[in-house]
């Protein structure tokens, strides 16, 4: 039996902050056994100049990590739930939800307004949040107020907060994330579920670890809180059955109860268009000891999307406890859509506010210089995002709506080593970006599909989405 384990985490303060925690519960549990916290950037701790939404990505803080588990440089991941898509690589699963701290968000606001609140804030105070969830229910809240973007490790805001120059009149957070930075002092105000209403998974920890290593899966089920749990897949199963992301404007409220011996899970939920004129909010309630509650022929326990947590039972729960959240969840996110959600979801896709603002610097800066490649070049073909990058090396992407094609440049032996020269295919040019120091030339562009390796040519490219998922990387 294994008994030394590698634990990935995000490098910011919080995170090694809610990573020792973890490892501080299973050392608690095995003192024999020795953990190793390996700390990684992600991607959402890199772009720092873009709101979160306009990103563009699912997996803004958990994809490099995620990375690392895939090919065993990590054991297992520690996470916030709130930031794990519903839905994950395959060879990945959620072993393990701990009990959830405080759910709600909370007002941390500039010392000269020490006092207020919200509602009493001058018209036009600016408050800093990325979110779209928060800016849209609390348009809605106090229309009276401003709301700007903030980036940053939490340290890195609290310092923009307190700046006597800085914008901010005050901040939005979640309150656990701010209790276990130890700032409870700071906090003016919590927000209560009828001002705003907090993301899916807020308040809890996710451990995250290969989907087939049974071992380390019953080790990390030891930490599960079984009414978080409960909760927490209700919650995601309803945003999954939504198909939004966690820069959605999609609230939710659970709570599950012991009632006349029963255990009853109520779950709220809501959409909101950006202004917050607009919302859709409705609430189911599921009796998880009886098993003909909110089960139908045609959506039973079994072909549940369970949002890549794993099945887990626990005393006084019947054992289809979970498989009936899940289609809580479902149910509750397919009522909404009946009531009008998809109109405002599409609006809100539409409007460009959760679409991809990335440029070429973001992405050379970013991407490329982390795995040692060069930028030579970018084309538009078909609303579709062309990247011609040298040397050769595997780039793995998610599905964005319109497929991102990565390309890649042959490199060839030059006479003329400091010149790159463009390539002329089925009348596209490729041209390379100024300044450009590969040294290389470009010959040959070619791309392939990650999922199945075969060779898309450039006059097949109107085919692309249609090639396993689309996801296109070199090989």
């Amino acid at each position: 039996m294994k008994t030394s384990y590698k634990v990935g985490s995000r490098n910011s303060q919080l995170a090694m902050i809610q990573t020792n925690w973890i490892v501080d519960r299973l050392r608690d549990l095995h003192p024999d056994f020795t953990f190793e916290i390996v700390g990684m950037s992600t991607m959402g701790d890199k772009i720092l100049n873009v709101a979160l939404p306009k990103i563009g990505e699912k997996s803004l803080f958990t994809k490099e990590l995620e990375d690392a588990l895939l090919v065993d440089e990590i054991d297992f991941v520690v996470h916030s739930l709130k930031d794990l898509p519903t839905q994950l690589p395959p060879e990945l699963t959620i072993a393990a939800i701990t009990e959830r701290e405080d759910p709600r968000d909370a007002v941390m606001f500039n010392p000269k307004f020490k006092g207020c609140q919200l509602a009493t804030l001058p018209p036009g105070s600016k408050i800093g949040t990325s979110s779209l969830r928060r800016i849209a229910q609390l348009k809605n809240r106090f229309p009276h107020l401003e709301f700007i973007d903030v980036r940053g490790n939490l340290n890195t805001r609290l310092r923009k907060l307190d700046d006597p120059e800085g914008p901010y009149s005050a901040l939005i957070l979640a309150a656990a994330g701010i209790g276990r930075m130890g700032w409870n002092d700071r906090i003016g105000q919590f927000l209560e579920r009828e001002d705003c209403m907090h993301a899916v998974g807020q308040g809890a920890l996710a451990v995250e670890c290969a989907s087939k290593n049974e071992e380390i899966i019953k080790l990390l089920g030891e930490l599960v809180h079984p009414i978080t749990y409960y909760c927490c897949i209700a919650e995601r199963t309803f945003l999954r059955t939504l198909e939004g992301g966690c820069s959605v404007p999609v609230a939710v409220s659970s709570n599950l109860q012991l009632v006349d011996g029963n255990n009853k899970l109520c779950l709220q939920g809501s959409v909101w268009s950006l202004d917050g004129s607009k919302s859709i909010i409705n609430e189911l309630l599921v009796n998880l000891n009886n098993d003909e509650d909110l089960i139908s022929s045609q959506e039973t326990p079994g072909v549940i999307d369970m949002t890549s947590v794993s099945v887990c039972s626990f005393p006084g729960f019947k054992e289809n406890a979970a498989e009936k959240c899940a289609l809580l969840g479902k149910c509750l996110g397919n009522k909404l859509l009946q009531l009008g959600a998809k109109e405002i979801l599409l609006e809100v896709r539409q409007s460009g506010a959760i679409k991809s603002v990335r440029n070429e610097e973001t992405l050379n800066s970013l991407h490329l210089r982390d795995l040692r490649l060069t930028l030579l070049g970018t084309v538009s073909q078909n609303g579709y995002k062309e990247l011609i990058v040298n040397p050769c090396r595997t780039f793995r992407r998610t599905k964005p709506p319109k497929v991102t094609r990565l390309l890649r440049a042959h490199p060839t032996m030059s006479e003329n080593p400091g010149s790159t020269g463009p390539v002329d295919n089925d009348d596209k040019i490729f041209k390379p970006i100024s300044g450009d120091e590969s040294g290389q030339d470009v010959t040959e562009i070619e791309s392939y599909c990650v999922n199945c390796g075969e060779n898309v040519s450039l006059s097949s490219f109107g085919q692309l989405g249609n090639c396993c998922t689309g996801t296109i990387s070199p090989p």
